[in-house]
């Protein structure tokens, strides 16, 4: 059974997942609604942190930021104010308590939350999951890398823990896409930790999302990339990387507004993320709403000025407004930050050679082949550079070499402006047919 909750003017449906005022629905994050659904339980207690943090995020190491936002966003949705709550109060240095009258009902119970079904009972492998997911969500070479030895550690404690098997997967997918590593080592271990965590327990949503993107960047399987986002989206609706690999997925089939609605859904469920806000950026440059996508990752900078994704989406909007000078500036900021990342580098020396700099190209592409070979840059990456530097056929050799390895960049040859340049080749169908694009 699930309770509904009836408190003023509102109604929490725990069945449906749902805050409503006077009937009508009104728009709350998740894992804002989970929040309030344990204060209402808790009503006329104090509930501490720690507590709603296990509650509401158990399997994720998150900051004090994020509940001080979903309480916040709460606030906003009830009309309510920290200094007369009528709803929510706070206790200093302790937590929250629900202080308004509320009654609750019984209702059927809502479909179980199968992306959460398979946990461990080893406690030490649950830390080391713990730690995996804090590094991973750091996104950089050095966090991801630090990520896949506590997964692995995870595994080695218990060896049937699903949801460390779809940490290490998710791992490999980021290394694959930022160039960290090579795509055959990449790929092989992506898939064979996300089909281990299936064999598992197949209601794990996140490794179907990660069987996703190897189809739609690996297999070039479309129709089945979308069945497997499909799925792990109706497994657990608010898992936000879903959402984003989606978007993704959605904006390479060229359905623009439908990607800048699934990226911005993850931001709505993890507003403080700035990957996922920097996604909604990437979308509007697919969708070549360029000036739109500059003022997002202007956004994002100010948030974290440090973020070289969002210096990456800024540089190419710059560029397709033709505005050089501001897109290389973005680009080397994105290079910098990055550490030096294939990709970051890559599409700079591109920009680098467009503006008339082909010495300074010529050196991005002598950087790129310099690179040892675990860490090689993507063939798509080094295709670019050429295309930039107007090595028309060698930019097609790499990226044939590309589509047979798996590429990131390559998944929206039919959308991304990168590409334009490109179209009229009598070599563009041959690649848009070994994609599976044409």
């Amino acid at each position: 059974m699930s309770k509904v909750f009836h408190f003023g003017p509102f109604t929490l449906d725990g069945t449906r997942r749902r805050l409503f005022r006077d009937g009508g629905s009104i728009p709350v994050p998740p894992k804002a609604l989970d929040v309030l659904e344990v204060l209402l339980e808790n009503r006329g207690r104090t509930v501490d942190k720690e507590d709603l943090v296990a509650r509401v995020w158990p399997d994720t190491v998150v900051e004090d930021a994020n509940l001080t936002q979903s309480i916040f966003l709460l606030r906003r949705a009830l009309g309510d104010e920290p200094t007369d709550p009528r709803y929510i109060s706070t206790v200093a240095r302790r937590g929250y308590r629900f202080v308004g009258s509320a009654s609750d009902e019984m209702t059927a119970s809502a479909p179980e939350d199968r992306s959460r079904v398979h946990r461990t009972a080893n406690v030490n492998a649950y830390h080391a999951y713990l730690k995996g997911r804090h590094y991973w969500s750091k996104r950089d070479h050095d966090g991801v890398r630090a990520a896949v030895t506590f997964f692995r550690q995870a595994i080695d404690l218990d060896p049937t823990y699903a949801s460390a098997y779809v940490g290490l997967a998710e791992c490999y997918v980021l290394r694959w896409g930022h160039g960290w590593t090579t795509a055959a080592d990449a790929i092989v271990t992506a898939k064979a930790a996300a089909a281990r965590a299936l064999d598992i327990d197949d209601s794990i949503a996140e490794a179907h999302a990660t069987i996703g993107v190897i189809r739609m960047m690996a297999d070039r399987d479309w129709i089945g990339a979308e069945r497997s986002f499909r799925c792990a989206i109706e497994l657990a609706p608010d898992y936000p990387t879903t959402r984003n690999w989606y978007a993704n997925f959605l904006a390479a089939q060229g359905r623009f507004d439908d990607a800048v609605r699934e990226a911005q859904h993850a931001v709505a469920l993890d507003p403080l993320n700035v990957t996922w806000r920097m996604g909604v950026g990437h979308m509007l440059f697919l969708a070549r709403r360029y000036s739109e996508a500059v003022e997002q990752e202007l956004n994002v900078v100010e948030v974290d000025p440090q973020f070289w994704l969002a210096h990456w989406v800024l540089g190419m909007a710059h560029e397709q407004l033709d505005d050089f000078p501001r897109a290389v500036a973005a680009l080397q900021r994105a290079d910098e930050f990055s550490g030096g990342n294939p990709i970051a580098r890559g599409v700079w020396g591109r920009t680098i050679a467009l503006s008339g700099g082909v010495d300074e190209g010529r050196g991005v592409l002598k950087d790129l082949a310099l690179r040892n070979a675990r860490e090689a840059a993507p063939s798509d990456v080094v295709g670019i550079v050429h295309a930039g530097l107007g090595d028309t056929d060698a930019a097609f050799d790499w990226f044939a070499r590309g589509a047979r390895e798996g590429s990131y960049l390559l998944s929206f040859l039919n959308v991304s402006p990168l590409f334009d340049s490109l179209r009229s080749h009598e070599r563009f169908g041959t690649l848009q047919r070994m994609l599976c694009l044409a």
